[in-house]
């Protein structure tokens, strides 16, 4: 007697096997869209972040624009601006530099290659150093301070250097950023934080029903900074605040007494207590720190050469025991004043152009060589 060959589950469940392979097709067409329209294209590389604040998106490849420029933005595993998309190994035998800043050192309105840590790391060898780009739009110490301790502590990143770029706008940035703290995850949180951060980044679906329920991962990058960091300032506060994109009230801290009183006092004194705990931080990892600081173009129009922002900052270099770093004066005697504004500056804007950034480079690359040889 025969014995029937035994079916298959498929063959036993046509329903449910047409609903699976619907799903399937539902899935693999929804990521292969999520790709060409999302992943492949997104623009929006910035993101919240429940430690740091705001952040960039690891492994994307995208477009940016700034100052009615396009430029290409790429970022690494560790969600720093890169020259490629690459795995970036937490440990490394080679001397590696991690540059923290805002958006001068982010490099907004030129490609990666022109940007001054482009320029610096094609001036290395790259078998004997590694430059990382942890800087982001609109960071200042306190975000400084976060960044370290989230890459050194909590992801267990080994770096020899950190460089710290501190911006004259820092100093108006500390009062928007001095209530927030990380947010504490739990271990279930944090793996739905990623997953979620996964299905928006290349489910065209999920992507599309976050877009239609408002503000959040995925809108305006602004708008989360502002909503996520105001509720509770006081009433002074918010007003200081309110100059957000005035580049001649953020720079007049250092020039105008009057300034000076209303918030430059006040946010110097939350940058030096933020940079003091990231400097305790470097020194757990047996971490080299050093400052730098430069001029906006404002300063150079006022000679103002031995700028509050140079004095502040060097004192505290002295006082915590690490390295200082002046680029006012590469600036000041790369010319005329005139003349620097147009070679070195974005026109009507206060961000280095590309040779700029390669004033910049240069006098990196004398500090980083002059101190390893």
């Amino acid at each position: 007697m025969k014995t029937r060959p035994k079916s298959s589950w498929f063959s036993r469940n046509p329903k449910k096997t047409a609903i699976l392979l619907a799903a399937v097709f539902f899935v693999a067409l929804d990521l292969t869209a999520g790709w060409r329209f999302i992943t492949r294209n997104a623009r929006d590389f910035r993101r919240p972040h429940w430690f740091t604040h705001h952040d960039l998106r690891p492994n994307k490849v995208s477009m940016a624009t700034f100052s009615g420029r396009q430029y290409p933005f790429i970022t690494n595993s560790l969600a720093m601006r890169d020259r490629r998309p690459r795995q970036v190994a937490l440990q490394s035998d080679r001397h590696r530099v991690l540059i923290l800043g805002d958006s001068f050192v982010e490099g907004q309105g030129v490609p990666f290659e022109q940007s001054f840590v482009g320029l610096l790391e094609s001036k290395l060898d790259p078998e004997n150093y590694e430059l990382l780009n942890a800087a982001v739009v609109s960071y200042s110490p306190r975000l400084y301070y976060l960044k370290t301790r989230y890459l050194l502590d909590e992801l267990g990143l080994q770096t020899d250097d950190i460089w710290v770029f501190i911006d004259i706008s820092d100093i108006q940035n500390e009062i928007i950023y001095q209530q927030f703290d990380p947010v504490p995850f739990r271990r279930l949180d944090l793996v739905a934080h990623h997953v979620d951060s996964l299905l928006e980044n290349h489910s065209l679906t999920y992507h599309t029903i976050q877009k239609m329920r408002g503000p959040r991962h995925t809108d305006s990058f602004f708008d989360v900074l502002y909503r996520s960091s105001l509720e509770g300032l006081s009433e002074h506060d918010l007003k200081v605040i309110g100059f957000w994109y005035d580049y001649d009230f953020l720079a007049s801290w250092t020039l105008e007494p009057e300034s000076l009183d209303i918030y430059g006092r006040k946010g110097m004194e939350l940058a030096w207590k933020n940079m003091a705990r990231l400097v305790e931080v470097a020194a757990r990892h047996d971490t080299s720190v050093t400052v730098f600081v430069y001029p906006w173009p404002q300063q150079l129009q006022a000679g103002d050469r031995q700028s509050k922002q140079v004095e502040a900052w060097q004192t505290f270099a002295i006082r915590h025991g690490v390295d200082f770093v002046d680029l006012f004066p590469a600036f000041f005697d790369a010319g005329p004043v005139g003349q620097v504004l147009r070679d070195y500056f974005i026109s009507q804007d206060v961000h280095w152009d590309a040779a700029g950034h390669a004033l910049v480079a240069e006098a990196a690359h004398r500090h980083l060589i002059g101190g390893h040889r």
